[in-house]
């Protein structure tokens, strides 16, 4: 039997520590594909130790009290799918029920009179389901941590293990850094707004592992140092043996461990070292200051349980990471990632306070009860202010979001939680069984720095980190319960329940098939929507194409009923196929050539929604219902908008939903263009451009240019690919002194471009100078970064045709402010005009070296390179010019 149990013990282990080794190198999971990979993988590790306990009862050890708070969360999340009276949740206060109400049932809207008598208190169940997948996954590897890893041989495999992990990590990290071509793996586009390193495209995340596999490494260190301080050692300078433990002096110790390091020291230090590196160069300051936080906290309690001079052992260690990082600071890279924490600039812009200031709206409104797990993206645009167009998927700090998504009761379960594990980890650093003290070193590294990082970021939402962290916190727990040795203590483990091992064990099991069965459907979806060819122009594609993609998807929808992105991108892809059979029929109707541009402007649900709306106020009911029972109406766009419902009742927080809804509105017989759908569009999409841009566009059309004005300016401060656009329709019935008080915000960029594209012409000279005047007004009135109003003037010396006063200001503003690659990028542009090609080219390259993903700075440098070669090819045929 000690065989047999010995055997499944080492396959368990083989599927439990390979797959947390292995999920890090593929973007720490994030990505759904390797997550079902994972998935299979839980499963097996699942079965496995369901077995093991079922046959021996080493490893049926008394229940964690942490497990029995992770069970509770849980529990909690699935309440938050179970339907309630909501009369029920207004008497306790909770008002998810009434936002919902107030998203999708107003006057005239589509959903009026289908209030349900009861609700869940997720705002998006299929959102909330899919974190609980996710959960159940860290409390799986929590467990198999406890039963599996709580015994110190397989503790101290997995701890070199994690740590080798880190090094060669590392290793990836330098490598791609030193050959760096713009994608991951040297084949993986970075999407925008991506920080990549190592295997992962966000550096805060790369930070998370590389803070756990050097925790892993500081652990075997020390144990390597410990297991060998039994063993009598030989001084060569005095001719005796010698003890460590009698030695008095630190510098003596130190010299001694210097004079035995053999090859498994040296093997520790190098992965130690590799792993500190990695930290340092993910450039993640919040990552640098938590671990360094963490380690003193270890250091000096550790310290302290030793018997040692305390304060002696901080400043030794805090005088190594100082002289290390000032060593490491010499690289400008890291050095200038660095000295942006001192910066004032670093907290007022890029810093995450204004994102928490807007979140503590929806703690104010849902944070008694919340809305949901996995709902903070979608509520948290309610509350948005600060212009940014990146869609906030995470909290940037789980504290907050724990609030946001689960309430008090959520954020209390996560506080009682983190106080166990510390309780524990207190335990253990208390016990003289040495490795019970290494377990205590690498978990209590790993659990403070997850404390103070979990405040300023969400990296435990990303699979590999969050399977790390369990699988480390578990094994201390276990480690723990195994220290009782008989002995009862509540807060550590619960009393007499070993023999619910096996129950605890088959009801996760049954969790993750659930999971894997979410995750693998979420797999399907997203292969379909993928699929769809979003690069090609809609006109141009074929529609047997889109077809397909709507089969495929309706057939993964009968398994994700409630998948509202889902229904979304369904009911796009129907509006997408009746423009193109619009445009057929209407080419056949007219007789003209499908590439008529007109054409395809007519089969817009814009134009339709407006001739709709106009039958309406006319009271032509009978052009209202020849509209709607038009043949590829009936086809494609009555799907569409039932699509459309299903996605507006799964969840009411999605804007582009709410717009569409407002075009294709009409198609339902209680409409009665009331716009409640488009003022939630706006209300809900004011962060994203393209939404809003569209928006103004629905409200011109109907003759409302004071709100399309409003929407047009908002998709201005966001970003400024729709200025062209916009401008030319609004100057059909704006002056420029009205464009730029009421449409162009305050922003010297907007400013600029708008004199460049728009007024560049001889004959808008005139216009252009009251441009350049009103910036020039604008940089001298308000405080800027440095270099910025030089660097706008010398972009208006270019314009006026002032090369040598713009070859001036450019370098006093790079002076200033010498990282900004587009500044850099507008000096080339002038040097190159000016003829000094050797110096365009030089900063060029620098450019293309820093961000070889931007196409205009390589294409300007293989200009440049031309026109050297040209010159060089002149000068060779005419030696008496040169």
């Amino acid at each position: 039997m000690n065989g047999v149990v010995r055997a499944i013990v080492i396959v368990a282990s083989i599927i439990i520590v390979g797959a947390i080794l292995v999920f890090p190198w593929f973007n720490g999971g994030a990505d759904t594909r390797p997550q079902v990979y994972f998935l299979q993988a839980t499963i097996a590790a699942v079965t496995v130790a369901l077995l093991c306990s079922l046959i021996s009862s080493n490893y049926r050890p008394n229940i964690p009290t942490a497990a029995l708070v992770l069970l509770m969360a849980l529990g909690l999340a699935g309440l938050q799918l179970v339907p309630m009276d909501n009369s029920l949740w207004n008497a306790i206060g909770n008002n998810t029920p009434e936002l919902r109400h107030e998203m999708t049932s107003a006057r005239g809207l589509l959903l009026a009179g289908e209030q349900a008598e009861s609700s869940p208190l997720s705002l998006y169940p299929s959102g909330t389901q899919q974190d609980i997948a996710m959960l159940l996954v860290g409390i799986i590897f929590f467990m198999l941590g406890a039963q599996f890893l709580s015994r110190f041989v397989p503790f101290r495999l997995f701890m070199i293990l994690l740590a080798s992990n880190g090094a060669l990590l590392a290793c990836l990290g330098f490598l791609q850094q030193i050959t760096w071509n713009g994608k991951l793996y040297w084949s993986l586009p970075i999407p925008q707004g991506g920080t990549p390193f190592a295997a992962f495209i966000y550096h805060n995340q790369a930070a998370s592992i590389f803070a756990f596999s050097l925790a892993a490494s500081i652990g075997y260190l020390i144990d390597i140092h410990r297991r060998n301080r039994g063993i009598r050692h030989y001084d060569r300078t005095q001719g005796t043996e010698w003890d460590p433990r009698s030695g008095s002096r630190t510098l003596d110790s130190l010299q001694y461990y210097i004079a035995d390091l053999n090859g498994e020291r040296l093997f520790a230090i190098s992965v130690l070292l590799l792993n500190m590196a990695g930290l340092l160069f993910s450039l993640s300051r919040g990552g640098l200051l938590c671990f360094l936080i963490a380690g003193i906290i270890v250091w000096t309690y550790a310290s302290f349980k030793q018997g040692r001079s305390t304060w002696v052992n901080v400043f030794l260690v805090g005088g190594v990471l100082v002289g290390l990082l000032t060593w490491v600071s010499v690289t400008d890279v890291v050095s200038d990632r660095l000295q942006t924490l001192l910066k004032t600039e670093t907290f007022e812009q890029e810093s995450r306070l204004p994102h928490w200031q807007d979140t503590l709206g929806a703690v104010q409104d849902y944070g008694t009860y919340g809305t949901g797990l996995g709902t903070y993206r979608y509520i948290y645009h309610r509350y948005q202010n600060h212009i940014n167009e990146g869609w906030f998927l995470h909290a940037h700090n789980q504290y907050l979001e724990a609030l946001v998504d689960a309430g008090i009761p959520g954020l209390a379960l996560m506080l009682i939680m983190i106080l166990l594990v510390l309780y524990s980890c207190w335990k253990l650093f208390n016990s003289d069984y040495f490795y019970t003290y290494v377990v205590a070193i690498v978990g209590g590294l790993a659990l403070f720095f997850q404390i103070f990082h979990a405040a300023v970021d969400y990296c435990l939402y990303l699979p590999a980190t969050m399977v790390i962290f369990a699988s480390l916190t578990g094994a201390l727990v276990g480690r723990s319960v195994r220290a009782l040795d008989g002995t009862r203590n509540i807060l550590v483990a619960l009393p007499y329940t070993s023999w619910a091992w096996p129950v605890v064990l088959a009801g996760l099991l049954g969790g993750s098939l659930w999971s894997y069965s979410r995750i693998e459907s979420l797999l399907e979806m997203e292969t379909v929507i993928k699929s769809y060819p979003s690069e090609t122009e809609l006109s141009k594609i074929q529609p047997r194409k889109i077809r397909g993609i709507i089969s495929q998807l309706e057939d993964v929808l009968v398994k994700r009923p409630g998948d509202a992105q889902g229904h979304e991108a369904l009911a796009e892809y129907y509006v997408s196929l009746y423009r193109l059979e619009a445009r057929t029929a209407l080419a056949k109707e007219l007789k003209v050539n499908l590439d008529d541009r007109n054409l395809w402007e007519w089969t817009s649900p814009v134009i339709l929604s407006n001739v709709a709306k106009q039958a309406y106020v006319a009271k032509k009911e009978d052009k209202l219902k020849d509209i709607r029972e038009q043949e590829t109406v009936v086809e494609y766009l009555n799907p569409s908008i039932d699509h459309l419902k299903e996605s507006l009742r799964s969840c009411p927080l999605l804007s582009n939903v709410h717009y569409r809804i407002d075009l294709l509105g009409f198609l339902d017989q209680n409409w009665t263009f009331q716009e409640e759908h488009l003022t939630r569009a706006e209300l809900l999409g004011s962060w994203n451009a393209d939404l809003m841009y569209l928006a103004g566009q629905v409200r011109f059309a109907r003759g409302d240019k004071t709100r399309a004005v409003k929407d047009w300016n908002q998709s201005l401060r966001i970003d400024d690919r729709h200025m062209e656009e916009i401008v030319r329709i609004a100057s059909t019935w704006m002056t420029p002194e009205e464009l730029l008080n009421e449409l162009i915000p305050n922003n010297p960029e907007a400013m600029m471009l708008i004199a460049e594209r728009m007024y560049s012409s001889p004959s808008s000279k005139e216009t252009q100078e009251i441009v350049f005047e009103r910036l020039t007004n604008l940089l001298e009135e308000q405080t800027w970064p440095s270099g910025t109003p030089e660097y706008f003037n010398a972009r208006i010396a270019v314009m006026r045709g002032q090369s040598n006063e713009a070859l001036e200001l450019f370098t006093h503003a790079l002076f200033l402010n010498p990282n900004d690659l587009e500044w850099q990028f507008q000096y080339a542009l002038v040097l190159r005009g000016a003829g000094k090609l050797q110096e365009a080219e030089r900063i060029l390259s620098y450019c293309v070296r820093k961000a070889p993903g931007r196409i205009k700075f390589s294409n300007l440098l293989n200009l440049v390179r031309e026109q050297q070669k040209q010159q060089d090819a002149m000068k060779s045929k005419n030696p008496s010019r040169s």
